[in-house]
């Protein structure tokens, strides 16, 4: 029945992807902003506890949080772990997921990399490319 089920959300999911999308490859705006010691990243996804917390072990602050669903919503945003669990296809969140395997990890590097820059400095508007899906 599981499997069942999983199928008919994939395909639910395939069928409204370019709809919620706008477009078979799109640009994730990815945000950062430092409140004093706090770093927080917000995408317009909705990310699991997972990437939560690999957000605050890769951060360049020991305090740091995430923001889901930040002007936009493009769907949820499994860790890889998740997709490589044994029935981790029948997972809501892997069902309902629309990026590569690898992009929490992408866009976990770009919020890095951009809450660096923002605390040196050296970000400005445009001075970092996005990630697309």
């Amino acid at each position: 029945m599981r499997e069942r089920v999983a199928r008919v959300r994939a395909y639910l999911r395939d069928r409204s992807a370019l709809r919620i999308a706008g477009a078979e490859r799109v640009s994730v705006e990815v945000q950062c902003l430092w409140l004093g010691p706090l770093c927080l990243l917000a995408l317009p996804i909705e990310m699991t506890s997972d990437v939560g917390l690999a957000w605050k072990a890769a951060a360049p602050s020991s305090r740091a949080s995430v923001v889901s669903i930040a002007n936009g919503w493009l769907r949820y945003l499994p860790a890889r772990s998740h997709l490589d669990e044994p029935d981790g296809h029948l997972q809501y969140e892997v069902l309902q997921a629309t990026f590569s395997p690898d992009a929490a990890d992408l866009l976990l590097a770009a919020g890095r990399d951009l809450a660096r820059a923002l605390f040196s400095g050296a970000a400005g508007p445009g001075s970092l490319p996005g990630i697309s899906h």
